[in-house]
């Protein structure tokens, strides 16, 4: 049987949603 590893999905889903925001503030920053 095939089982998701959810937590390492959460994790990686985590460090996505971080490493946007990051990307967003890098491109926001110099506009304002």
């Amino acid at each position: 049987m095939h089982r998701k590893p959810e937590a390492m999905e959460g994790k990686i889903l985590k460090s996505f949603k971080n490493l946007n925001l990051y990307m967003l503030q890098i491109f926001v920053e110099p506009i304002s």
